[in-house]
């Protein structure tokens, strides 16, 4: 009988048994983003088997795990941002009290040129437009403020030779002359001389080429001088007050004994009528002069 051979079996290597809740050997746990941080992040295998033991160190390592180069890209990103957020608003800042205080200073100049304008509205005084002087017309007076309206220096010259020829003609024409004038808050004062218009009967006769004894200088014309004073303001009808300047101590007494042998009474005392009477006032005292004169 045939002798039946056992296959010689190999003994199995032992198989090594692993520790309950032993994690099987493998590469190191890298998060996904561990590429882009630094080594200290990578957390291997035995780092969480040290840990198994204590909560707090794997709170620690999860924390670690958790915290990516991504986190610290943000941070160090709002930081920055932060940062030039706030030079922003510092510029920002500055550049509003520049703003500020420019518009101040155009304030103070608004202002100096509205009161350069005005004094320039209320005085005839000139006006320089750049190297020629230019005045306001004292004769002309104009709607506009244009410079065509202005006039140069000859011109003004010129147009006061002009009211100079018409006061002279206004003159010969009534008696009148306005020595002065004067004004303060509330009236205004003119000194006036007032000669006669008419011709002596000396004159006439020399006229009419008949001999005639020669008179003597005050005979040929008879002036008086006086003050008339206006109120700026009134009530309802303006008043002129009469001041008979030619009483006053140092005057020639022979005239002043003429002047009240002509005048009418009342013209040798301070009164007051309206402005509109002023005409009248004239024609009085001009009508009593040439009276004397003719006398």
């Amino acid at each position: 009988m045939a002798r039946t051979r056992k296959a010689k079996v190999e003994p199995k290597a032992p198989v090594a048994k692993r520790a309950a809740g032993a994690i099987a050997p493998a590469t190191p746990i890298i998060p996904p983003s561990a590429a882009l941080v630094s080594s200290k992040t990578v957390i291997t295998e035995k780092d969480i088997f040290n840990a198994s033991s204590s909560t707090q160190e794997l709170v620690s390592l999860i924390n670690t795990l958790t915290s990516t180069s991504q986190d610290k890209l943000f941070d160090d990103y709002r930081a920055k941002t932060q940062m030039q957020l706030d030079e922003s608003y510092r510029i920002i800042e500055e550049l509003n009290q520049e703003i500020a205080a420019k518009n101040e200073i155009i304030e103070r100049l608004k202002v100096s040129s509205s009161k350069s304008a005005l004094n320039l509205d209320q005085t005839p005084s000139k006006q320089p437009q750049s190297s020629q002087n230019l005045y306001k017309s004292p004769i002309r007076r104009k709607k506009t403020t244009d410079v065509a309206d202005l006039i140069t220096q000859d011109q003004l010259s010129k147009e006061l030779d002009t009211i100079g020829i018409t006061l002279d003609m206004l003159e010969l024409l009534t008696g009148l002359r306005i020595t002065n004038y004067e004004e303060d808050d509330n009236k205004f004062y003119f000194d006036i001389s007032q000669s006669s218009t008419a011709e002596s009967s000396d004159e006439k006769k020399k006229k009419n080429g008949a001999s005639a004894p020669p008179a003597p200088a005050s005979g040929n014309s008879l002036t008086i001088v006086y003050r008339l004073v206006i109120a700026k303001e009134f009530d309802s009808t303006a008043e002129i007050n009469y001041v008979p300047t030619f009483l006053k101590e140092g005057s020639d007494d022979d005239h002043i004994e003429r002047l009240k042998d002509i005048l009418p009474e009342y013209f040798c005392d301070n009164l007051s009528f309206p402005y509109n009477t002023l005409s009248q006032f004239y024609t009085k005292i001009n009508r009593a002069l040439n009276k004397g004169v003719k006398a």
